[in-house]
């Protein structure tokens, strides 16, 4: 007699969870007791899983790295995105990972079509990533989305409007 329970369950706040099983079967008027994490040949440890939350923000930068809100038409920039763990991750889990979508838009807050341009996170404390460079020649704004990872939910940064003066 085999018994087998699957628990999928999610969570919107970092941190960590423990899941312990135990069972009492009845046969032929004998109990059988399983227990998860009591150390006796053939049972499990308790199951855990450690909850992690992300937060995206995306800067433009200047050739000399510098970040700007306000350039000259023609100026070339590009987009900084950095993905960060938010307090409460617990620090066994890795740093995100995955790629982010850097989205450019014509006008000033971030309707209409959009650039998009995907490029791989390098991992780190926060993650970053940067975006090829461009030569704005009007105002425009650009937000990042981060696709998350196996740890990491999705999230999108706030939209960032880039002032383009003559």
């Amino acid at each position: 007699l085999e018994f087998r329970r699957v628990l999928f369950r999610s969570s919107t706040a970092p941190g960590s969870s423990s899941v312990k099983a135990k069972t009492d079967v009845l046969v032929g008027g004998l109990t059988l007791h399983r227990e998860s994490g009591d150390a006796k040949p053939g049972d499990s440890a308790d199951a855990s899983k450690l909850w992690a939350d992300a937060t995206a923000r995306t800067d433009i930068l200047n050739a000399a790295g510098g970040v700007v809100t306000t350039v000259v038409s023609g100026t070339v920039v590009h987009d900084k995105v950095f993905v960060d763990r938010l307090a409460g991750t617990p620090a066994g889990v890795p740093n995100p990972t995955g790629n982010v979508i850097f989205h450019r838009y014509t006008t000033i807050d971030c309707t209409g079509a959009a650039t998009d341009q995907t490029v791989a996170l390098t991992a780190g404390a926060p993650s970053t990533a940067l975006s090829a460079d461009f030569a704005p020649t009007a105002n425009m704004s650009f937000k990042a989305e981060y696709l998350g990872d196996a740890n990491y939910p999705a999230r999108t940064g706030a939209c960032e409007p880039l002032t383009v003066t003559p």
